[in-house]
């Protein structure tokens, strides 16, 4: 490939790069997020005629529009991110299936990305745990870095009630992250009716966790931007309401500040899925077979 040919090539590929990041990291807010953590809290007042359920139904409604803005510009981040990959491999000499080339495939091997992604899992893990500790005390009554007058005030208005569920949402979805690491991640478990014995697609696990890890980035970028009003509020409340300023921040904000590493570690984990489950490619038949 001559010079000329090159630096088109690499001018290509940074402009997808940098269109598909904007669209999928800067495009769209907290509000996708909020709306998807607070499903179950939702369905639940629904089906019990919980003031919750009319609550979010009218907030669904009321942001319908934005809530399609940002979806539309995810999907087109993925759509981009997907051409740059194929342009990339077409004109690199690689598979424009399976993105190998010839040689070893080093630390894309499955052997390998299962160690790096087992670790990646590891830390995607540690974050919802660490924010369902906090939310889980305040629910049960116990004042992480408040007063006890400001957790009877989140306990009359159902603050708590609210976090509860996010935090229970938080931990299924760790659960549900372990199967990219075990063996019922690969192989349908027998109480699995109909499904049991068979193989799981790549794409069941690959498509939601990683559309799950671009909302927690983007949750976390949007977290950390509003930084300033949030530590502004809770100064503002004054110890004699919230408790201690930096306890309220360390256990109220804090946990949400690492959003990003639990976004960017569930991303590296489901790169590391991939390609332990791709297997031999169909099309240039290279690639570990079993």
């Amino acid at each position: 490939m001559r010079r000329g040919e090159r630096g088109l090539r690499s001018l290509l590929i940074t402009s997808g790069a940098v269109l598909a990041g904007v669209l999928l990291l800067f495009m769209a807010d907290l509000t996708l997020l909020e709306m998807l953590g607070y499903v179950p809290y939702a369905i639940v007042g629904i089906l019990t005629g919980g003031r919750m359920g009319q609550i979010y139904l009218d907030a669904l409604n009321q942001n319908k529009w934005i809530l399609s803005n940002q979806l539309f510009c995810l999907l087109g981040g993925f759509l981009w991110l997907a051409a740059t990959i194929r342009y990339t491999r077409l004109s690199g000499d690689a598979c424009p299936v399976c993105g190998r080339r010839a040689g070893s495939e080093g630390w894309q091997s499955p052997d390998r990305a299962a160690r790096w992604g087992r670790i990646a899992l590891y830390v995607a893990i540690g974050v919802p745990i660490l924010y369902a500790f906090t939310r889980f005390a305040w629910a049960l009554g116990i004042p992480l870095g408040m007063s006890e007058a400001a957790l009877r005030s989140g306990q009359e208005r159902g603050i708590w009630v609210g976090g509860l569920f996010l935090a229970a949402f938080g931990l299924v979805g760790a659960g549900l992250m372990l199967g990219l690491v075990q063996r019922w991640g690969e192989v349908f478990p027998r109480w699995m009716i109909g499904l049991a014995g068979r193989r799981v697609p790549v794409a069941m696990a690959v498509v939601p966790a990683s559309l799950v890890s671009v909302l927690l980035i983007v949750g976390g970028i949007a977290i950390w931007s509003g930084l300033g009003q949030m530590v502004a509020r809770v100064a503002a409340a004054g110890t004699e309401r919230a408790g201690s300023v930096g306890g309220m921040i360390a256990f109220g904000v804090g946990p949400t500040l690492l959003f990003p590493v639990w976004g960017v570690a569930l991303a590296v984990a489901t790169l590391g899925y991939y390609y332990r489950r791709r297997g031999p490619c169909k099309v240039c038949s290279r690639g570990a077979s079993g």
